[in-house]
């Protein structure tokens, strides 16, 4: 009879190590990531008991954490999670959530010379862009943004094509090219996990994503509480608010039409190059 129990204790505790009562999602800071969830947590749509964050410096960094198992979830740009998964990642995209788009801003109405974050969404459209369109300019493609705002304060670049909230590190912009008015609204960060995780914590993930789809559409929905928001958390100066406003949507969901685009755009980028492995 001591045997039996023991052996049913046992099955027990491996059950409840496959369904974690805690999940963690990481993403990095500065892009009004966080907004969703200080909606849920306030309204009662999560709780911190089920679901806690963490910021990074950088999505890399944030990818880095999710496959070494630190994180159970990442919020990343899609670019990112393509490029994971044709270098044999096994990434699951369960939802996109942000739509987030760049923009191409000048001092002047002169193009000139564009400066871009090396192989981000924005230096794919930006490509997409000079084929759709009759501009011209000549590219210079950098690391990161510090160095990317320095050259453009001391005149070594003429334009920048990045996205909110970036645009508002930069002074002196005069015209403004949204990328939305030629591509219509799209997908920047999606939220992801491994399929292993998924398949492990499937109930708990899905209860997450209704809380979050609340918030996402409280936010979408109700322009003060985005606006007090964003003031309160993103430091983002009451004049910009608008343009945060006007280009970023919350969204929860796996629709068609995201998935085509994701998969197109990035069948351009990467040509006969690499084997895709689509990530959902």
């Amino acid at each position: 009879m001591k045997k039996i129990i023991f052996i049913l204790l046992s099955i027990s505790a491996l059950i409840g190590c496959t369904q974690k009562t805690n999940l963690v999602i990481g993403f990095e800071k500065k892009h009004g990531l966080n907004l969703p969830f200080d909606i849920a947590y306030e309204a009662n749509f999560l709780s911190k008991n089920e679901l806690s964050t963490k910021q990074f410096n950088s999505a890399k960094i944030t990818l880095e954490k999710l496959n070494s198992d630190k994180i159970d979830l990442a919020i990343l740009p899609f670019p990112l999670i393509w490029q994971a998964n044709s270098n044999g990642a096994n990434l699951q995209t369960i939802s996109f959530f942000q739509r987030e788009a760049g923009c191409l801003a000048t001092r002047t109405d002169f193009l000139g010379k564009v400066g871009v974050i090396k192989n981000s969404l924005e230096s794919i459209m930006l490509n997409e862009l000079s084929k759709q369109d009759s501009l011209k300019y000549q590219v210079a493609y950098y690391q990161s943004i510090d160095k990317l705002v320095d050259d453009y304060d001391e005149n070594m670049i003429d334009a920048i094509c990045v996205k909110i909230p970036q645009l508002f590190l930069f002074k002196k912009l005069s015209d403004k090219i949204w990328l939305s008015d030629t591509f219509g609204s799209y997908p920047n960060y999606n939220i992801v996990t491994t399929k292993e995780k998924y398949l492990n914590n499937k109930e708990k993930i899905d209860e997450i994503l209704a809380g979050l789809d609340k918030s996402c559409k409280q936010f979408n929905q109700d322009p003060k509480i985005a606006r007090e928001l964003i003031y309160e958390f993103c430091k983002i100066k009451a004049a910009y608010i608008s343009d945060f406003l006007y280009e970023t949507r919350f969204i929860i969901s796996l629709d068609d039409n995201a998935k085509n685009f994701e998969e197109d755009l990035m069948q351009k980028f990467y040509g006969n190059e690499k084997q895709l492995n689509v990530p959902w």
